[in-house]
Parts: structure tokens; sequence; C-alpha cells
């Protein structure tokens, strides 16, 4: 009878630590994928300060450039619109033109850039003889920005700013993804153009 008692008492550790192992288990699965939500939503630090970005002097024209002309060349579009109105020509592009960004238009919605009417629109959509630079977020846009501008005297600059395409996790997680895209930019663009750095009688809107 004793015997069986003992029994019974190393079952029921063993199925004790069964189930410990098992919750330690999905504690770590837990934060494995919070840690993977993390990763996805948090972009890389590309700032200004890391990437040696000179004043521009007597810019009149700028072209904008990613892959879906949805995110990030259309908030630069209207973050420069915005600061220099009539004084630099700007517009934006992408490789694929895509469709408008709902997280997107929110993040710049609270700085009070409205981006609900900007419709994506490719390369072949622009004449791209223009411009004096063209400014891409992506490696595929900057490529594309190469090729076009390989007999004409403008410009090529590749500022690296987090694709977020595909973005994964909570609403509030995605918006401050978006957040984090749209202050990198304005640190590159205030590091670019300063504000006594443009000529008041250059560009048009």
């Amino acid at each position: 009878m004793g015997h069986n008692e003992d029994n019974d008492n190393e079952d029921n550790d063993n199925e004790d630590k069964d189930n410990e192992d098992k919750g330690n288990e999905d504690k770590g699965k837990a934060a494995s994928d919070g840690d993977a939500i993390a990763e996805a939503v948090t972009p890389a630090a590309t700032t200004a300060a890391t990437l040696a970005i000179n004043p521009a002097r007597n810019i009149s024209s700028v072209l904008f450039a990613c892959n879906i002309n949805a995110v990030r060349s259309a908030m630069a579009e209207a973050m420069v619109k915005a600061r220099f109105p009539g004084r630099i020509f700007t517009d934006s592009c992408g490789v694929a033109p895509g469709q408008p960004d709902g997280f997107a238009i929110a993040v710049m919605a609270e700085v009070e850039l409205d981006l609900t009417s900007h419709q994506p629109k490719g390369f072949d959509d622009l004449d791209c003889d223009f411009y004096d630079v063209i400014i891409s977020f992506s490696p595929e846009a900057h490529a594309r920005a190469q090729d076009i501008t390989r007999n004409v005297d403008c410009a090529t600059l590749y500022w690296p700013v987090d694709n977020l395409a595909g973005l994964q996790g909570s609403r509030e997680e995605r918006l401050r993804a978006y957040r984090a895209v749209r202050d990198d930019i304005t640190a590159k663009l205030m590091a670019y153009l300063p504000d006594d750095g443009v000529d008041e009688k250059s560009g048009e809107t």
C-alpha cells in the first residue's frame, strides 16, 4: 500500500514538472513572438546623424522616389511642399505605384500634413529630366533613378529609410513604426534643406 502511494506521488511530481516545462516553453514562445513583432515594427536606426547629408544650396526642383509612392516618397513630397511653398518644385514617384496608405495618411495628419489627395504614380508618369536631384529611399528606386539620369544633368541620392511593406503587429505598433519613418525623413530633410539654404526666388509649385 505504501509502495503504491510512493508511485502516485512520483507520478504527480512528474506531471507537475511536465506542466512547468510546458509553461516555460509557452512563455519562451510568447517572448519570442513578442520580439519578432517588436523587430518587425521597429525601423532601423538610420537618421541624418548616421548618414552624412550635406546641405543643398539653390535647389529649385526635387523628386522623391521609393517602391510604391504611397509612404516614404509621398511623405517627403508633402514635407517639402509645406516648408517651401512656391520655392521648390517637388514631386514623388515609385518603381511600381501602389495604393494610398491609410497609416501614412494618419501619421502625416498628426503633423498637420494632408496626404488624402495623394495618388501614387511611377517614374514613367513624370518628366524626370527636369529635376535638380532625385532622392530615393529604396535600393530599387535608386537604381531606376541612376538608370534614367545616366545622360542627364541630375544628381541622384540614396537615403535608406525603412520599407514598411508587409508590416505586422497591432494598429498602435504599426502607427509607431510609421511615425518613426516620418520622423527619420523629417530629420534628413532638415539636414539637406536648411531653412536658410534655399533661394527664395527659385522653384515653383
